[in-house]
């Protein structure tokens, strides 16, 4: 009888360290991103941006692949540019815009010029 009861606590406690560590991994790689960048772009500084690389990181949320850009940031402040690397999932119908060249909208964390959020496609003029 007392096998019975160490054993099934035994295998609850493996399930739910389990379901941690999954809910752990969902936390730290999707939804700490997203709020991170819904900040930057709430309180980010703005600037532009030119697509110089994109990779596939091979994961995928919803069927849209999250990719790994590498952009040169140009903020508005200053004329200054340099390279970032961002991660970010973007629908399947939208990977045209975002191919080497294309020209982005960012906002930059004025706490970490690294970290930047895509507030959308540049139309203006070049």
């Amino acid at each position: 009888m007392m096998t019975g009861l160490i054993l099934t606590a035994v295998s609850l406690l493996f399930t739910f360290g389990i379901l941690a560590v999954v809910f752990y991994f969902i936390y730290v790689k999707v939804i700490k991103p997203n709020q991170n960048a819904k900040r930057i772009l709430q309180t980010g500084e703005p600037g532009k941006a030119k697509v110089l690389a994109l990779a596939d990181t091979g994961v995928q949320i919803n069927n849209n692949p999250q990719v790994l850009m590498t952009l040169e940031v140009t903020p508005d402040r200053s004329r200054r540019p340099y390279q970032v690397q961002t991660k970010m999932v973007i629908s399947m119908l939208q990977i045209p815009q975002f191919q080497p060249g294309a020209r982005l909208l960012v906002r930059i964390d004025s706490a970490d010029p690294n970290q930047v959020a895509i507030a959308g496609i540049d139309t203006s003029p070049a």
